[in-house]
């Protein structure tokens, strides 16, 4: 999904975006004008006067606001309407204005290395993981909303015909001729959760990693039942932290105790105190150098999220939100290792 309309269509704030809609939908005014006054992309600007009327004729424009993936722990709010946004890809985003989860990644990696593995629950920017030429973003919905051609589906439930998972019959033999087991015992949250530990692995990325630049990532299952069902919870945890949500991110023990003004002016690591400081007086405090070199996809994650906020005041939930995601960045390196512990083993029993 690409936007080509940022400034417009994009906000932190939810009543923001919404001031903004409803004053250029009430503007007077040519092309020139509205891109003027609301800062429109080149490619909007002389399509201002139409998009303003398609806007107009929505009855409950305000129910296009949506929450939106913007970048690596980045939750912004987005007016999602084909007639603002350049590229809706409404055909999968749909999937994802409801209760859902998508895994991210990248059909192509530069030669950075493979970290190109995400969650997210919100429709997403075409450069959530990176904003490198052709590390551009891919969804893959854990669920598919409304009618299905895929009948017969081993792990439909019965007693809900609107929400399927989203894997093909082909796969869902395979997966089963592969890992011998009952049907009963592994449902499809837990196959998505293997994926994405083994994303995680560092053993993984770094064996494929000729492959994961010019493809998308190919998983290895294994035989073991036993060892799925062990690699399985890794991968949970991981979502769960990476989603900021369950008892693994309640408690962060990323601090910033210093008074002020909490506007953010730099972002400056010093090692020798585990300190990130965000302006000359203010700092969060307790991140080891791992945690503030981590990154994700084409991003250094802690250094990206205030980059994206500099010359802004940082409220109580941003404070908190970024607490967590070090946190989470922290936890997500020690489950990476119980990962690389378990991944030989996977290779063994292919």
């Amino acid at each position: 999904m690409l936007t080509a309309n940022d400034s417009f269509v994009i906000d932190f704030d939810k009543h923001t975006l919404e001031t903004r809609i409803r004053n250029f939908i009430n503007s007077q005014g040519n092309n020139e004008y509205l891109k003027q006054a609301f800062d429109l992309s080149k490619i909007y600007a002389e399509r201002a006067v139409y998009m303003q009327s398609k806007i107009k004729s929505l009855d409950h424009w305000e129910e296009n606001i949506a929450n939106f993936q913007y970048r690596i722990f980045d939750k912004r709010m987005l007016f999602y309407h084909s007639s603002a946004v350049w590229r809706v890809r409404d055909n999968v985003m749909k999937h994802m204005l409801k209760p859902n989860i998508a895994l991210m990644s990248c059909r192509q990696v530069l030669q950075s290395g493979f970290q190109h593995a995400f969650v997210t629950d919100s429709i997403a920017d075409d450069s959530s993981i990176s904003n490198k030429t052709r590390e551009r973003t891919y969804i893959f919905p854990r669920f598919i909303y409304g009618s299905t051609d895929r009948q017969g589906n081993l792990f439909e439930n019965s007693r809900d015909d609107i929400r399927h998972p989203n894997f093909t019959n082909e796969f869902i033999k395979y997966f089963y001729e592969q890992v011998h087991h009952p049907t009963t015992d592994i449902i499809a949250e837990d196959i998505f959760h293997y994926i994405y530990a083994i994303l995680y692995s560092n053993t993984y990325r770094q064996k494929y990693q000729e492959f994961l630049k010019i493809d998308f990532p190919r998983i290895p299952f294994t035989k073991d039942y036993k060892l799925f069902k062990k690699v399985a919870p890794l991968g949970r945890q991981l979502i769960e932290l990476h989603l900021l949500k369950g008892e693994a991110s309640a408690n962060p023990d990323v601090k910033f105790p210093a008074p002020g003004d909490n506007r953010v002016k730099k972002r400056e690591y010093k090692e020798s105190e585990d300190r990130i400081y965000v302006n000359d007086t203010q700092y969060f405090e307790r991140i080891k150098p791992d945690i503030w070199n981590y990154y994700i996809g084409g991003y250094q994650v802690l250094d990206k999220w205030l980059k994206d906020r500099i010359g802004r005041t940082l409220s109580a939930d941003d404070i908190k939100h970024y607490c967590k995601i070090a946190t989470a960045l922290a936890k997500t390196i020690t489950i990476q290792k119980q990962i690389d512990e378990l991944y030989p083993k996977v290779e063994e029993t292919l």
